[in-house]
């Protein structure tokens, strides 16, 4: 990497130290608890549970991570991290696909074809508009519930404007009166959000 490109590295991060967490992996360990829109879910790491290796489920309020080394305390890496967010976009995906209808509803928005919760990068959301699809990142889950169905809100209003116009901006203004709130919240916060 050449000097200039270090250096600016160095000056983005001494200004935006929070864009590190961008990059760091959540540590589950046994008796962490994970907060998410609806409730909180306590972890626990049951050692030589699993012949398979990494296995997960959530039953109630427990997220049992299932593990073949016998003595493991805690789990982290990219591996893991993966299977935690799929796990929880299976279990999440009615109640947010259900949460997105009834704001469809609710605000008089065009109805989607489908929503998916996945891993985005980049984005807390995107839509389809040809295709109705709307993707909502699952680090969502773990924000304050008007956040998320903030994020849900913009994206449905993708189904009525494709851009981000005036029209699209009077639009999200009408339907979600305190969205910039919300986008501060995601600004300021949204590097937290784990999973």
């Amino acid at each position: 990497m050449k000097e200039s490109g270090k250096r600016w590295i160095e000056s983005t991060i001494s200004r935006k130290p929070d864009l590190l967490n961008l990059f760091a992996q959540r540590i589950y360990r046994d008796g962490d608890c994970i907060c998410t829109f609806d409730r909180e879910i306590e972890v626990t790491v049951n050692r030589g549970a699993s012949q398979n290796g990494l296995s997960l489920s959530l039953k109630s309020n427990i997220l049992a991570i299932n593990t073949g080394q016998p003595d493991v305390k805690e789990l982290e890496g990219e591996g893991v991290s993966k299977t935690v967010q799929k796990a929880f976009a299976k279990i999440y995906n009615m109640l947010v696909t259900k949460r997105a209808q009834d704001l469809a509803e609710e605000k008089e928005l065009p109805t989607f074809e489908k929503l998916r919760l996945t891993y985005m990068s980049s984005r807390w959301g995107s839509c389809s508009s040809k295709k109705g699809n709307l993707s909502i990142n699952t680090k969502l889950l773990l924000a304050p519930a008007e956040v998320l169905d903030s994020v849900i809100i913009h994206e449905l209003g993708h189904l009525v404007y494709a851009d981000h116009s005036k029209n699209f901006w009077k639009l999200i203004d009408e339907k979600d009166p305190y969205h910039r709130r919300h986008s501060n919240w995601l600004k300021t916060n949204g590097t937290r959000l784990q999973l």
